[in-house]
C-alpha cells in the first residue's frame, strides 16, 4: 500500500504544472463525487480534480457517498471498487437506479475480467496507480459522452 500511496503523491505533483495544458475545456460548474475509504487516495484524487478546475466533493465509504448524492446534485461519480461498507460495484449500480444519466468512473488496483464485461453499472475504469493526465482525460470524455441532465 505504501509503495502505491508514493506514487500517487509523486503523480499529484505533476497534477498542477498540467492545469493550463491539460483542462481549458473544465466547467467550474461540474461537480464531481469521489468516493474512497482511504483518505490519502480522497485528497490526492481530490486535488488532481481541483487543479483542473473541477468543483469535488468526498466520501469516506459507499454508504457515507449515498447520503451525500441523495442530498445534492453531481455531474459524475468516481468510486473506488473495493470498500468494506458498501462496494464501488453496488454504489455504482445504486446510482444509475437512482439517477441513470449520472456518469460513474470505477477506480481499483485490481485487474479483473468482471470489470470488462458488457453489463456493468459504470462508465469507464481506471486502474491504481493513473496520472492527473490520464484522471482527467477519462473524467472529460465520460462527461462529454453523458447525456445532458
Amino acid at each position: 500500500m505504501a509503495i502505491r500511496h508514493a506514487a500517487f503523491r509523486n503523480r499529484l505533483q505533476e497534477a498542477r504544472p498540467l492545469r493550463s495544458e491539460l483542462f481549458p475545456a473544465a466547467d467550474e460548474k461540474q461537480c464531481v463525487l469521489v468516493v474512497d475509504d482511504e483518505r490519502i487516495i480522497l485528497d490526492i484524487v481530490s486535488n488532481m480534480l481541483s487543479c483542473a478546475g473541477y468543483r469535488v466533493v468526498v466520501a469516506e465509504g459507499g454508504f457515507d457517498a449515498m447520503d451525500l448524492f441523495s442530498e445534492h446534485s453531481f455531474d459524475l461519480v468516481i468510486t473506488d471498487l473495493n470498500m468494506p461498507d458498501l462496494d464501488g460495484w453496488n454504489l455504482a449500480e445504486t446510482i444509475k437506479e437512482r439517477s441513470p444519466r449520472t456518469p460513474v468512473v470505477l477506480i481499483t488496483g485490481s485487474i479483473d475480467t468482471e470489470i470488462q464485461g458488457k453489463d456493468r453499472p459504470f462508465d469507464a475504469v481506471l486502474f491504481k496507480p493513473f496520472t492527473a493526465r490520464e484522471l482527467v482525460k477519462t473524467v472529460d470524455g465520460v462527461l462529454a459522452e453523458a447525456p445532458i441532465r
